[in-house]
């Protein structure tokens, strides 16, 4: 087995897991300076299915540009904005918006963009290796440990030096098994079915629907929402629903058919199922400070809300900048400090977005009277008092994190 010691470098990081987070953290550091080693387990030519993480928001997109400069315009490019939201209850419209998309200047974004992570993910690795970021593929790493000079990554391969490390290598985390870091949270016991639909023209993709107790669905509810080159439907599912039945060909089309038109359910392309996560790491760093963890490695989200990858994308900012500054501190307290900030700023965010996402799941399920209560309110004023109209609206996604205290959304 190889040893390979880049610790000697001036400002080395070596990064866990070349997903979506894995790839920006590693064109975040590179940003500031940093020389980036990528080290991930599956092969170059292997292509996650379904459109997965497929929301990147504007505040994302700004950061995007300040890790590499071209990487907005080309998510612009390649992504789908669409252009109206409406909301449904039992199949009567209370809210619908118009989206502007004009760009007034190359300075301004769109609201989002919405595209498949599979294409997320070429874009990044296209800003890799335009910017000099080395990806070592098909090496599963098997120990991570950390001491007060540094980090040894064993692999398949060889074993790694480095001063720091970023694990971003998802829910199932060997970075986080390894520094026996917990994760505290739960899941909701109700199941979403989630299908992605491909065809570049239809009604599909022209608006983002969300339907409360849809009348053709046997009062359920779900989502449609557009991604470039397709869409993709969410159905919440009852307690009591037979979940692998309504997956089957002959299930999906016994529901589907009254959802989507008859031509287009040919267009199935994935089907997967989840449940609404709210988990997050007990510390986002390891007692030594010199491995941070960051996206699905630190915390779980559901998709509705779109906090996943934007939170990782923002976790690896702010990752980033830690490492830049403890690099150059002058003492070790320091430089413990700088990562310490990382650690509660986004674990900080990480419980914010739990408490986004419990008051969603509540708002969908109505699982308390409060809840029941608030939803009827504000369906009952959502013809006379504009508000409760955007409350029904936005409630299945929670709220935004407040820009006094965090500097994304996410």
């Amino acid at each position: 087995m190889n040893t390979v010691d880049i610790s000697s470098l001036p400002l080395s990081v070596i990064v866990i897991g070349a997903g979506p987070v894995g790839l920006v953290s590693a064109l975040a550091l590179k940003s500031y300076g940093l020389s980036v080693l990528v080290i991930e387990a599956d092969a170059e030519e292997k292509i996650r299915p379904g459109s997965r993480a497929l929301f990147l928001h504007h505040d994302s997109l700004k950061l995007l540009e300040r890790f590499y400069q071209p990487l907005a315009q080309r998510f612009f490019e390649k992504g789908f904005v669409w252009q109206e939201r409406q909301t449904y209850f039992s199949g009567k419209l209370v809210y619908s918006q118009k989206i502007s998309t004009e760009r007034l200047g190359t300075e301004i974004f769109p609201p989002f963009v919405s595209l498949r992570q599979s294409e997320t993910e070429k874009l990044l690795r296209e800003a890799c290796n335009e910017t000099g970021i080395n990806i070592l593929w098909e090496e599963p790493v098997q120990s991570v440990n950390a001491d007060k000079q540094g980090v040894r990554i064993v692999t398949n391969k060889a074993t790694y030096y480095s001063k720091y490390a970023l694990g971003a290598d998802g829910a199932s985390s060997e970075t986080r098994n390894s520094l026996n870091i917990k994760l505290v949270g739960d899941s909701s016991p109700g199941t979403h079915i989630v299908i992605d639909f491909i065809s570049e023209n239809s009604p599909y993709q022209q608006k983002r629907t969300f339907h409360y107790k849809h009348p053709q669905l046997e009062g359920r509810n779900v989502l449609i929402i557009p991604f470039a080159g397709g869409w993709q439907v969410d159905l919440q599912c009852k307690p009591d629903d037979d979940v692998d039945w309504m997956i089957s060909q002959k299930g999906l089309r016994s529901w589907l058919s009254n959802l989507i038109e008859e031509r287009f359910l040919s267009n199935i392309d994935w089907v997967s199922t989840y449940r609404f996560n709210q988990v997050v790491a007990e510390c986002f760093v390891d007692e030594y400070r010199r491995v941070l963890l960051v996206g699905e490695a630190a915390h779980l989200f559901p998709p509705y809300g779109a906090r996943g990858l934007n939170s990782g994308i923002a976790d690896a900012d702010v990752a980033a900048q830690a490492i830049t500054l403890a690099t150059v501190s002058t003492s070790e307290s320091r430089r413990k400090g700088c990562i310490n900030d990382f650690d509660l700023s986004r674990r900080t965010a990480a419980i914010e977005n739990c408490r986004a996402a419990k008051q969603a799941l509540n708002a969908i399920r109505t699982p308390r009277l409060i809840d029941k209560a608030k939803l009827i309110a504000a369906l009952l004023l959502s013809n006379v008092y504009k508000p409760s109209a955007r409350w029904l609206d936005a409630a299945p996604y929670g709220p935004a994190l407040t820009q006094k205290r965090f500097p994304t959304r996410y």
